[in-house]
């Protein structure tokens, strides 16, 4: 009988939550206006050319942006986990465990697209014949790697961890609004760059944020499961 009751009050714990979440994405304009604007690029991604998009956003390069993209582009290395994984050792210690979650959906996701589903997928530097590729303007000390390129992994790091915060109400408006052009911008450096195409982008912000969305949706389960509760059921 205890267990009856144990199991049903996880479940009604569990849709309070999710109810709880999804009322604060319908008031949440951030997300919102997030959420269109990926749809929409998405959409021009599907019907638009490929290589278009990169062609003209190479064309309109600039010393200053050469130095922006080449650096801005290093906030997508997966290697951004370990500072932020730092902070939250000092501020918010029991979210480690989710963070590390984050980087574990993110990478299956990787690991089905580049080295199961389209493994071995050009980039530019192998999609465009010689002669043209050499006429692209590139940025000095980016080594431009040619094969494996969608989705976008530096992207998806971007927008895995900007809605890890983005997702989360108690995340700060001001921080949020931040957030998410930063993750555009690592998402265009890797164009400019001319490591991916645009397509590659888009979709590796979808699948960051359905890595973000799918920690939260563990987040919001994984309190409920109280340790008596788990021997219960082992011992049933």
């Amino acid at each position: 009988m205890s267990i009856n009751n144990t199991t049903t009050t996880s479940k009604s714990f569990e849709k309070i939550q999710l109810s709880r979440f999804f009322s604060y994405f319908e008031k949440n304009y951030v997300l919102l206006y997030a959420f269109l604007l990926i749809i929409i690029a998405t959409y021009f991604a599907v019907i638009i050319p490929k290589g278009v998009f990169l062609t003209q956003l190479n064309s309109s390069h600039s010393p200053f942006l050469d130095i922006f993209f080449k650096y801005v582009t290093y906030l997508g290395d997966t290697l951004i986990y370990i500072p932020i994984a730092f902070t939250l050792f000092f501020y918010h210690k029991r979210k480690i465990k989710y963070l590390v979650l984050l980087l574990i959906t993110q990478t299956a996701f990787t690991w089905l697209f580049k080295k199961i589903l389209l493994k071995g997928m050009p980039r530019p530097k192998e999609f465009f014949s010689e002669n043209v590729f050499n006429h692209f303007h590139k940025v000095s000390g980016v080594d431009i790697h040619s094969w494996n390129t969608f989705p976008s992994g530096h992207t998806m790091t971007a927008f895995a961890l900007a809605f890890f915060f983005i997702l989360n109400p108690k995340t700060p408006k001001t921080t949020q609004i931040t957030l998410f052009p930063l993750a555009c911008l690592v998402g265009l450096s890797r164009v400019y760059l001319l490591q991916h195409f645009y397509i590659d982008i888009c979709f590796g912000a979808i699948f960051g944020i359905l890595s973000a969305y799918i920690t939260l949706h563990l987040h919001l389960k994984i309190p409920s499961l109280k340790f008596q509760n788990i021997r219960s059921r082992i011992l049933k």
